[in-house]
């Protein structure tokens, strides 16, 4: 090979490398570039791939999205045990309230929680939330006490979790009356409620009079009334201390107004002659409707109140009850001579009786004369008029000498019963006057609770408004304890 082809070679690899180092620096140039705009652009690649956390991992949102309302309303539904549990939420609501705050208005508001007991006073602040239960459509402000540390809900918490029943005296009365209607009492909450400022002021009122009542039987005499009374109660007590007698009775009458059936049991047993003299006619009817149990006190104010100069009412109102008392039918058509006959015959001489209402059927008090004349003296006799009046007054005789004597003066019969004496046999002699001019006769009927004139108009088959006439009744309103006239 020449040395001028030599030459040629070198000058062609010198090109060559020279080509190669351009396209060399250029690749490189171009692979730098590309790099830097990879890592410029885009985040590095974690190593592993990033799950996303489960619901119960993730943080608890600063606030809820539900309004304040709308929490009470799912707190109203847990029980006391459930709500205690939540008390250590701090999570934010809204207005600056925070779940615990409701948690602890829920807790003072449906279950009666004594948050005073359990501080040792009452919190300084107080603010009113308007809610509405969406069960009942009721509005209700509902207390909220906001602004209270740490070191207060802990005190809070261990109080409602040692104390058996962390509740106030309503509440104590309240679960109380719930559990008398279930029938199932606990003796440990009696227990509780004995020591309430409310319960011991009743206690006092009695035992300071004299009266000295079992703690049982007070319990249950407050029980049959309503919190509210017994609230304004104690604050009266609180401010008059007023321990008379006049007070238990007045007490005892309020508690009868109630419908109270220990109350009328308790006001015989401390108050009889009170009870028998002073009460007025409603009052003493009331009572008589109280007294479905027979008891010495009982029966002896029913017989009382029997051959006691009162109204009408009174009389057949003692009357059903002596009945119901003995276990005999009560008499479809009643009337207080059978009554008295029956039981007070005795005394029959000594009650001044004015013309009265009596049965339409004659027979019936014939029949109660033969058996009050078979139990008495076999030298005793009943003689019983007849009645024909329009009145329907008994007129009774004298002795069978001097049946020809009894005449009626103006038109009226007279309307005394007495007893004489027969020969050898006991007797029942009846006489019928022929009045001037006839009427229907009508029964007596007293009006009782839960009665209107519908219902006794469909019970006897008259009609409303001849009830209303024969009563001279202006409207269809009617109160218990009245005499009603029945055709």
């Amino acid at each position: 090979m020449t040395q001028q082809d030599t030459s040629f070679y070198k000058r062609k690899i010198h090109r060559l490398s020279q080509a190669l180092l351009f396209s060399g620096s250029l690749n490189i140039g171009i692979l730098a570039l590309f790099s830097y705009w990879i890592v410029h652009e885009s985040p590095p690649t974690p190593y592993f791939e990033l799950k996303p956390a489960s619901f119960e991992q993730q943080q608890t949102p600063l606030a809820d999205q539900r309004g304040c309302s709308e929490v009470v309303n799912y707190l109203q539904q847990l029980s006391i045990g459930q709500l205690i549990n939540k008390l250590s939420s701090s999570q934010l609501i809204e207005n600056g309230y925070t779940e615990r705050d409701l948690v602890l208005s829920s807790l003072v508001n449906f279950h009666y929680f004594d948050l005073k007991r359990a501080l040792g006073n009452e919190p300084g602040q107080k603010r009113y939330l308007k809610w509405k239960n969406p069960l009942t459509g009721e509005s209700k402000a509902l207390v909220i006490y906001p602004g209270l540390k740490d070191q207060q809900f802990d005190l809070i918490s261990a109080f409602s979790k040692t104390e058996r029943w962390p509740m106030t005296s309503e509440g104590f009365f309240i679960l109380l009356q719930k559990q008398k209607l279930e029938l199932n009492i606990d003796p440990s909450l009696v227990e509780a409620f004995v020591l309430t400022p409310e319960f011991l002021t009743a206690e006092l009122l009695f035992n300071r009079t004299g009266a000295m009542v079992s703690k049982q039987k007070l319990v249950e005499l407050l029980l049959e009334g309503n919190w509210d009374y017994l609230r304004k109660f104690a604050e009266q007590q609180k401010r008059l201390n007023d321990l008379s007698n006049a007070r238990r009775q007045n007490f005892l009458l309020d508690y009868i107004k109630l419908k109270s059936g220990e109350a009328a049991y308790l006001l015989l047993e401390l108050e009889n002659d009170f009870a028998v003299m002073k009460l007025d006619d409603a009052q003493v009817i009331a009572v008589l409707q109280l007294l479905p149990t027979k008891t010495k006190e009982s029966e002896l104010f029913a017989l009382a109140l029997l051959t006691s100069p009162r109204s009408t009412s009174v009389w057949q109102q003692a009357s059903l009850r002596l009945y119901e008392y003995a276990g005999e039918p009560i008499p479809k058509d009643w009337n207080y001579q059978t009554s008295l006959l029956r039981f007070a015959p005795d005394r029959i001489e000594s009650v001044k009786l004015d013309p009265i209402i009596v049965s339409k059927d004659v027979k019936s008090i014939k029949g109660a004369t033969e058996t009050t004349s078979n139990i008495s003296s076999s030298k005793k006799t009943t003689s019983v008029d007849k009645i024909s009046k329009p009145n329907n007054v008994v007129k009774s005789t004298k002795s069978s000498e001097n049946k020809s004597s009894d005449k009626v003066s103006n038109g009226k019969p007279s309307a005394k019963v007495s007893v004489g004496n027969t020969n050898s046999k006991n007797t029942v002699t009846n006489k019928t006057v022929v009045p001037k001019k006839t009427t229907t006769p009508y029964r007596l009927y007293i009006v009782q609770d839960g009665d209107s004139l519908w219902k006794i108009s469909r019970r006897f088959g008259v009609d409303m408004e001849i009830l209303k006439k024969h009563n001279d009744l202006k409207t269809n309103s009617i109160k218990p304890g009245t005499a009603l006239k029945i055709p």
